[in-house]
């Protein structure tokens, strides 16, 4: 008989636990600490993992916005970001004693591609190795691209030395995923007087307002299936600006072109079409301008 209590106990604390395990649906105790994974599940994890730098304690954990929430943090520009298929942001404050605070913005967009676009698009400062691609507005900020990231550290308010903005940035792309290129088109830039540091990458018209002015009306039919690089260049005397468009197929090149054609663009040089690429030349109609159209049709001609 003590042989058979025992089981029935044994049963009765086995069904028990059961019994737990099924009301929770399947869920580990609250007091049980959830397992923690590798980084890389969100820019927020990225930021988490990020080794502080000697003299720096983070000011809070890192908040992440999404694409519903991100105008209560950028107010009147988010639509910008949403333009180059933005995700996610994540942003971590540090503080340091006698310092002002420095921030680390990481942004998750859809494709490498947007990435690079992004990191063009608010270049500012000297060429600096981070990431794929970097710039240093010294003092006051480090930008860089990296995958399908794009970040930025800089300081919340006045100045902080470079070997402190510069190690933060390392670190973090460090961590980020080792890939990704600038699209291919790009490479096909004339390099004769090419100014690479202007180089922007874009996709839309909001974008291309702010690059560069042409006419009110969207007659580039750009969207977010097109893709667009401005370049400046400087030929003898001549200061131009190449404008390279890539739709989907040639028909809809071909449309643009005529569009192009049929519109009132001020200081328009040249324009022609390169297969599926539209080529815009900006500035005084002259042998350089000219020149510089039809080398970039002639390089584009030869992409798939």
């Amino acid at each position: 008989m003590k042989k058979v209590s025992q089981w029935i106990s044994v049963l009765s604390l086995v069904l028990a636990i059961l019994a737990g395990g099924c009301a929770s649906g399947g869920k580990p105790s609250p007091t049980m600490p959830p397992t923690k994974g590798a980084p890389g599940g969100s820019p927020q994890e990225y930021l988490a993992a990020l080794e502080e730098v000697q003299g720096w304690k983070r000011a809070d954990k890192p908040r992440l916005y999404t694409s519903e929430t991100l105008f209560g943090y950028m107010d009147g520009e988010a639509e910008l970001y949403f333009t180059y298929n933005l995700q996610n942001l994540a942003m971590q404050e540090f503080q340091a004693a006698g310092k002002e605070n420095l921030v680390i913005e990481l942004y998750e967009v859809a494709a490498p591609a947007d990435a690079y676009g992004l990191f063009t698009y608010y270049r500012t400062g000297a060429p600096v190795s981070v990431g794929k691609g970097g710039a240093k507005d010294s003092g006051r900020r480090v930008s860089f691209w990296q995958g399908r990231y794009y970040g930025r550290v800089f300081a919340m308010r006045g100045e902080l030395d470079d070997e402190t903005l510069l190690t933060f940035a390392q670190r973090l792309t460090a961590r980020l995923p080792q890939e990704g290129e600038p699209p291919q088109f790009i490479s096909s830039l004339p390099a004769q007087g090419l100014q690479a540091e202007s180089i922007k990458f874009f996709h839309d018209k909001m974008a291309q307002n702010n690059v560069i002015w042409l006419v009110p009306e969207n007659i580039l039919n750009l969207s977010r299936e097109t893709d667009a690089v401005v370049a400046d260049y400087r030929r003898g005397s001549s200061v131009l600006r190449l404008l390279v468009v890539r739709y989907l197929d040639a028909n809809a090149a071909a449309a643009a072109l005529q569009a192009v054609k049929g519109a009132d663009v001020p200081n328009l040089a040249y324009v022609g079409q390169a297969g599926k690429h539209l080529v815009l030349v900006i500035g005084a109609q002259d042998a350089d301008a000219k020149a510089l159209g039809e080398e970039a049709s002639a390089a584009l001609r030869q992409l798939k």
